[in-house]
């Protein structure tokens, strides 16, 4: 079909899934304990039971022993469950061995 020169076309964006909520670059929370946790972020993709890949975060925390040694611990999150103000209250209170 040929349309006269007079029509305008106009240009359409195609569906896009909506993208994840960004995260900060990294963050200074306080654990329960007391401790200071500092906690950074880094996007990637781990494929499910079926193959397919899914975006997640890799989260890394720092935080200190009793005996003053730094140590670390990683999780991963599904990007699609990840809410700002979740993951870090849920930080605060997480299970982190040797913590002061």
């Amino acid at each position: 079909m040929l349309l006269p020169h007079s029509a305008e076309v106009l240009a359409i964006e195609p569906c896009r899934p909506s993208a994840p909520e960004p995260l900060p670059a990294a963050a200074y929370i306080t654990h329960v304990s007391g401790c200071p946790l500092y906690i950074w972020w880094a996007a990637g993709k781990r494929k499910d039971e079926r193959g397919v890949p899914r975006g997640c975060w890799f989260i890394y925390i720092e935080y200190h022993r009793p005996d003053g040694r730094s140590a670390y611990a990683q999780l991963e999150l599904l990007q699609a469950e990840a809410r700002v103000g979740e993951v870090l209250s849920s930080l605060a209170s997480i299970s982190l061995d040797g913590i002061t």
